[in-house]
């Protein structure tokens, strides 16, 4: 394991948001606050935080990761309601977290329009 939680999602970017003691992310100064750009050249730009955790799970022993450090993006998230942010087509759903409470799999989305309902 690379030793990150991360927060955000499609519509701010993702961002580490704790790292694990003496975890290869400590070792090699990943911080809270870092926005990751690239996991082993996959761009984290535009992806869900789901995604995102799916792909960081997935990873084996050799890692490269790209981050730029930007505290006011990442306390602006941290401390708002922002993250994902995309639309489910058929029945309209407003999809805005893809990892609720942390488990993959589970999200939150509020529907918006339902052609079942169209008068």
């Amino acid at each position: 394991s690379l030793g990150v939680r991360v927060i955000g999602g499609n519509q701010v970017g993702i961002f580490v948001s704790a790292v694990q003691e003496d975890s290869p992310a400590a070792i090699h100064s990943i911080r809270s606050g870092d926005r990751i750009l690239s996991v082993n050249e996959k761009s984290m730009i535009g992806v869900t935080r789901e995604e995102a955790v799916r792909h960081l799970l997935a990873l084996h022993d050799d890692v490269t990761i790209k981050v730029e450090y930007s505290a006011v993006d990442y306390e602006r998230i941290r401390n708002g309601p922002l993250g994902d942010n995309f639309y489910i087509r058929g029945e309209i759903f407003h999809t805005t977290d893809t990892l609720l409470g942390g488990t993959v799999g589970f999200g939150q989305a509020t529907r918006v329009f339902s052609a079942a309902e169209k008068g």
